[in-house]
């Protein structure tokens, strides 16, 4: 009945035993009936066991008390919401694909002042606006003019509201995600799932932060228009920063997903041509 003198790390639990102390995202359970009746002692009777994915504190396996960042606390449970563990929720988004947890850019690479710059290892030639370069045969982002923008009803949803936008040609989008390493993942253009994903949580739940443009703002916010002779170099001199970029290619030709008045999934289009650039990753 008297306390325990605990040292080396130790805690005294029930004034009868000494025990590890378990760290943040761990809890103590017992290897003889799990009960937490303090009957083993010296802390040889259990161990310190994680938590479970998204929970920094517990009393068990069932009780969460607080859970890390991108995790919402439900019922002593932990759930994943919007953010993307371990990185800013300024720039990306976790969304729900067949089941899975995904990870997407909310602004085209290239706009997301250090977490989304261009990484150097892709070989891309971004030129600014009224700039030029030969889709034909590089890598070729440009930036559309800000001026051409029409912010819509909604644009209120989304910080990065503006149309000034990078957009690229499909090889500097594919080599731009292929080199991203953010958050220490793997990361892709999207894949055909993903791209209909994308236009779910934003028909359904207007911008939804995910900061898309389209063509027409009947929808979403805001209104990017094409810009004609934009992207010099490009297949034909345009930008369409409502346009985005898939995965999937064959020949000279690549998936693209279009929003706007016909939210059309395009089966595919010139690589040469110039837009936007979302990368993903599977978490």
């Amino acid at each position: 009945g008297k306390q325990k003198c605990c040292i080396g790390g130790l805690v005294s639990y029930n004034l009868r035993e000494c025990r590890e102390v378990c760290a943040d995202g761990t809890y103590w359970e017992y290897d003889n009936n799990g009960n937490g009746d303090g009957v083993s002692v010296s802390g040889s009777g259990g161990k310190c066991v994680d938590c479970g994915e998204g929970c920094a504190k517990c009393v068990n396996k069932d009780t969460c008390l607080e859970c890390e960042e991108g995790y919402e606390l439900k019922d002593g449970k932990c759930e994943a919401g919007n953010v993307c563990p371990g990185l800013p929720k300024e720039y990306f988004m976790l969304i729900n694909v067949n089941g899975k947890k995904v990870c997407v850019t909310k602004r085209n690479m290239g706009d997301g002042a250090g977490w989304l710059d261009i990484p150097s290892s892709a070989g891309v030639t971004s030129v600014g606006v009224g700039g030029s370069c030969d889709s034909a045969t590089k890598k070729c982002c440009w930036k559309v003019p800000s001026q051409s923008c029409d912010s819509g009803s909604s644009s209120g949803m989304c910080s990065y509201s503006g149309c000034g936008r990078t957009v690229c040609n499909w090889n500097a989008g594919d080599a731009i995600c292929k080199s991203f390493k953010a958050g220490g993942k793997d990361w892709t253009l999207p894949t055909d799932d993903v791209i209909r994903q994308l236009y779910n949580y934003t028909a359904n739940k207007g911008d939804s932060g995910l900061c898309l443009c389209d063509s027409d703002s009947s929808t979403f916010a805001p209104r990017c228009n094409w810009i004609e002779n934009g992207c010099s170099g490009s297949l034909d001199g345009y930008c369409y920063p409502f346009n985005i970029w898939g995965s999937y290619s064959s020949g000279s030709n690549a998936r693209y997903y279009h929003l706007g008045f016909v939210n059309l999934f395009g089966p595919a289009t010139d690589m040469r041509d110039a837009y936007s650039v979302r990368c993903t990753t599977k978490l």
